[in-house]
């Protein structure tokens, strides 16, 4: 998954009055995170000192900063963190005993250090994170609002693009909201398309929240986040991920047979021959028309389980739709390390170290049957 920013400009600016003029540090890393010290740290900071940190982020991030240890003159040295490029923006606050933690409500942060002529101490360690707020993301991951799960800030417009495999459609499904009391204040818009310009298909605010779980028409999904200048919540989290759209491919199952139906079309596109595929047992093959590649197979052969289990029952009490993600994996018949010979294995213990290629399928949306349906479907079996 690929992250907002892999490249992060950290400019770090210190300047001391007991230093000869003012010095420049330009920091170019790939990492989120990192820290700084006043100087001389662990040992006495100097009297007279003025420094300044700027800290910089990548597009559509913000910063967090935590002081790990601080050590001051309580009634003359000070540390004042500013929302911005610099000490003309906003205060955030001083760092005190109560508050050691900071958040910026842009991709800028800047600290300021100053000491008196008397006293010194052992002075300060300071942490600083970038975090996301909007990106690029690709195939499957999760999203979250800025500082998650804690409070976030006023002002954000964050906005993530997400994006699946040619052929494929995304699915999104919210698993924590709470946003401010106000729908015009603080909102998430999910949008049918590769930008805000597409298809709204809904907006969530603390009072519109029936519907928690999204699909797209194509290869492309559009989250904004936008937050106003006063009253905040704990944000959200949510999750995506790509399925092949009902188009390209789907399986059915039924208590004895399963069904597997893939567009000849879209195996073309990937290089495939359908006639040289096989499900595990080379007795397992595919039939085709114009369109269609099938597999048509009994529950129990072609190294299918007839039974498993899962609480669908309870996702059902809990959520909107439940649906099931199947990964169809397709292997070289000469790799026998492939993951197509490893059977079935616990997650965790999965390994995908063969060239292989993989496509998502998703069943449902799974609902229960009708107690009178299901006996007259018991009765016509009979």
């Amino acid at each position: 998954m690929e992250t907002a920013a892999t490249i992060i400009n950290v400019i770090v600016l210190p300047q001391h009055q007991i230093m000869a003029g003012p010095q420049r540090i330009y920091w170019k890393q790939q990492q989120s995170q990192g820290e700084f010290f006043s100087p001389n740290y662990p040992y006495n900071y100097p009297n007279n000192a003025r420094c300044t940190w700027t800290l910089l982020g990548g597009e559509m991030q913000v910063v967090s900063l935590t002081f790990t240890s601080v050590d001051l003159e309580s009634c003359c040295d000070h540390i004042r963190v500013y929302d911005g490029p610099n000490t003309q923006h906003t205060l955030l606050g001083s760092v005190t005993g109560n508050q050691t933690q900071f958040n910026s409500s842009n991709s800028y942060m800047t600290v300021f250090f100053s000491t008196d002529h008397s006293v010194t101490r052992q002075g300060f360690r300071a942490e600083w994170t970038f975090k996301s707020c909007g990106g690029r993301l690709y195939d499957s991951g999760s999203i979250s609002s800025p500082y998650y799960p804690s409070y976030y800030h006023d002002n954000a417009q964050c906005v993530w693009q997400l994006s699946a495999p040619p052929g494929q459609t995304i699915f999104l499904s919210f698993h924590d909201f709470d946003l401010e009391r106000c729908c015009n204040c603080d909102y998430v818009n999910v949008y049918d398309g590769p930008s805000t310009a597409s298809h709204l298909i809904e907006k969530l605010c603390h009072n519109n929240t029936t519907h928690l779980d999204f699909q797209s028409s194509s290869s492309y999904m559009t989250v904004l986040f936008r937050s106003d200048y006063s009253g905040v919540g704990r944000g959200f989290k949510a999750y995506f991920s790509s399925s092949l759209n009902p188009n390209t491919g789907h399986v059915d199952c039924s208590s004895d047979w399963m069904n597997i139906a893939i567009r000849k079309s879209y195996l073309d596109s990937l290089g495939f021959n359908w006639y040289d595929l096989y499900l595990d047992d080379h007795r397992c093959r595919a039939s085709a028309d114009y369109y269609n590649v099938t597999f048509n197979f009994p529950l129990h052969s072609c190294s299918t389980r007839r039974k498993f289990s899962f609480r669908a029952f309870k996702f059902l009490r809990t959520h909107n739709q439940v649906f099931l993600r199947c990964d169809v994996i397709i292997c070289a018949d000469n790799d026998y390390n492939s993951r197509c010979r490893q059977g079935c294995r616990y997650r965790r213990k999965r390994s995908l170290s063969s060239d292989h290629h993989t496509a998502v399928v998703t069943l449902g949306p799974i609902t229960q049957k009708d107690p009178e349906e299901a006996v007259a479907k018991t009765e016509d079996k009979e």
